[in-house]
């Protein structure tokens, strides 16, 4: 940035007898309150695990690898709609699969990779996911999110045959993980195919209008600089990073009171 002494000051036009026009923050902040989702807020610190070769640590106990880790959950509201609605007046794009328009409030200083979940609000994923084998001999696999509930699980057998539908009997869920029997048919690096239902959840991507301000007059008639709300695009979160496969128990949580 420049000197501030080398700065010349442009000359600002004439405002006589020109008209005042102000957005009204309170009214949008009202709108965000009334029509808002319900959601979690988490802050997005890249981890500074970095090795000199430009990876993360794939032991890293804050962000296991994937170099991202997320802090200071925030219950509050904002404005969400998928970028896919218009198809029929323009072209589908693949590129806004899983994109959203998001709109919060100036108090929420959301910055890129920001995650957001919604609370009350869920979605289906299908995805597939290896079996791995605890050091005390228990089949399990991480899914990509918490599942609020699982519909079907299928593991493979030979190219010339069916799919087989695992039992609701033969595996459990607990938290991120599902956890199989002896007799459900899986072996420690196999591959399964789950279908589930979990809290949607995006990153923040864009932030198209991140500096977003005014002019407003105050109640003494004094004019004053106002921040205006915020809109971002956000990606379902599987599809804009890899996921990691993420268990709360072994994730050191980073998070502070401010």
């Amino acid at each position: 940035m420049p000197d501030r002494k080398n700065i010349v000051q442009n000359a600002s036009p004439s405002l006589i007898h020109k008209p005042n026009v102000q957005f009204i923050k309170s009214d949008f902040d009202a709108f965000i309150e009334q029509h808002g989702y319900d959601v979690i807020w988490e802050k997005s610190v890249r981890c500074p695990c970095k090795t000199k070769t430009g990876s993360h640590r794939a032991g890293c106990q804050n962000c296991l690898g994937y170099g991202w880790l997320y802090i200071n959950a925030v219950q509050t509201k904002m404005l969400i709609q998928n970028m896919n609605t218009e198809t029929k007046y323009k072209s589908w794009s693949e590129e806004k699969m899983g994109m959203c328009s998001i709109s919060a409030f100036s108090e929420n200083q959301l910055s890129i990779y920001d995650r957001i979940t919604l609370m009350n609000d869920t979605s289906i994923l299908s995805e597939l996911r290896d079996i791995r084998e605890s050091s005390g001999g228990i089949l399990f696999v991480f899914p990509s999110y918490r599942p609020v509930s699982i519909f079907e699980i299928y593991r493979f057998v030979d190219v010339n045959q069916q799919l087989v539908r695992i039992p609701e009997a033969e595996y459990t869920l607990s938290n991120f993980t599902i956890r199989f029997t002896a007799n459900s048919g899986v072996t420690k690096g196999s591959i399964v195919s789950i279908r589930y239902r979990y809290q949607t959840q995006y990153h923040i991507t864009d932030i198209p209008k991140e500096v977003r301000g005014g002019n407003m007059v105050n109640t003494k008639g004094q004019t004053e600089r106002e921040k205006y709300p915020v809109h971002a695009t956000a990606t379902r979160a599987h599809e804009s990073l890899d996921y990691p496969d993420f268990s709360e128990v072994n994730v050191f949580d980073n998070s502070y009171i401010e």
